[in-house]
């Protein structure tokens, strides 16, 4: 890694949260590691940017949802993460008649966002945001 680099690196590390882990996700992303050392560079690279997202994790938001098909439904996460959740199998499962009645596609398309939370009703069927993030529900 380069010096200039470096100190990039360096000074990101007196910016608020968010803006230090944005800008070194833009930073990584940016540069190109050495030919003699693609692997280390690379594995360098992936933890840093593992790391960055791990910044946010405690504000990590929905920003974005939008109706896919079936149960199925496009989240956008303030990460720049996307992500289509099929909700159909969590549906079926579920007993609570406050829960099956989304089973009914007029009402699973009544979702909205609530402070970067998605959500039915008024907080009947809700889902940390972090299962989610990794796809488990």
């Amino acid at each position: 890694m380069s010096t200039n680099t470096e100190a990039i690196f360096i000074e990101a590390l007196s910016l608020p949260e968010r803006a230090r882990a944005s800008l070194v996700q833009k930073l990584l992303l940016s540069f190109e590691p050495e030919s003699s050392a693609l692997e280390i560079e690379a594995a360098w690279k992936q933890a840093a940017l593992d790391r960055c997202q791990g910044f946010d994790a405690g504000h990590l938001e929905i920003v974005g949802a939008e109706y896919a098909t079936g149960c199925q439904i496009d989240l956008s996460f303030n990460d720049g993460t996307h992500r289509v959740m099929d909700f159909e199998p969590f549906l079926r499962k579920a007993t609570n008649p406050d829960i099956t009645k989304y089973r009914q596609l007029r009402n699973f398309k009544k979702f909205h966002l609530h402070y970067g939370d998605l959500m039915w009703g008024d907080f009947e069927m809700i889902f940390p945001i972090e299962d989610l993030y990794q796809g488990k529900i």
